[in-house]
């Protein structure tokens, strides 16, 4: 099943942001992030959380949508747009948990289970704060250009969120769900726990 995640641009954004300037590394390596040419899905078989027949109907109203640098702005849509067709209400902490725990007990098989879920989401919602969406959201409208309707712009919180809660999963990826046989995933890997970043 295709899934919705955008791990690299979105952390091009947070890494400009005034909560991760404020970071702290014992290691210069957080400063020279990896260059790797991999998918994190293909390291790591992640649950899915959201329906495919939700993911491509958002896909599709999606289309007609500007977009800014990285895509940031028409992805933040299809994300959005994905959250709200799933819990019919505005996203926040329990109910993503909701969806989350209810659409992986597929994967729960010993290895991704509700403690990592719920743990991974409880960690994004307290990083990624409001302060963090406004600097972004500026970052957004000087980037797409004063012509743009602010009625059409979707929030990129949503998929910081998602950003987010597939980093941690990536970082507590059980063994048996980790292709350690590619290189290039353990050196992901490797930085990720290190600098708890992508």
């Amino acid at each position: 099943m295709k899934r919705l995640i955008f791990w690299f641009f979105t952390f091009l954004y947070l890494t400009n942001s005034s909560a991760n300037k404020t970071r702290e590394y014992s290691s210069t390596i957080c400063d020279n992030p990896p260059s790797v040419n991999v998918d994190p899905e293909k390291c790591c078989d992640f649950p899915e959380i959201f329906d495919e027949s939700i993911m491509s109907e958002c896909e599709k109203q999606a289309n007609g949508s500007p977009a800014a640098v990285g895509d940031l702005f028409s992805d933040s849509c299809v994300i959005e747009c994905m959250f709200n067709k799933s819990i019919n209400s505005k996203l926040q902490r329990e109910t993503m948990k909701t969806l989350a725990v209810n659409n992986t007990k597929n994967y729960d098989d010993g290895f991704w289970n509700k403690s990592l879920i719920t743990k991974a989401i409880d960690v994004c919602f307290n990083e990624v704060t409001d302060d963090d969406m406004n600097e972004i959201v500026e970052n957004i409208r000087k980037e797409i250009g004063s012509n743009t309707n602010d009625n059409k712009m979707c929030s990129p919180k949503t998929s910081l969120i998602l950003d987010c809660f597939y980093r941690e999963l990536f970082k507590v990826c059980p063994e048996q769900k980790f292709s350690y046989e590619l290189s290039e995933c353990n050196v992901l890997k490797n930085y990720t726990n290190t600098c708890d970043d992508w």
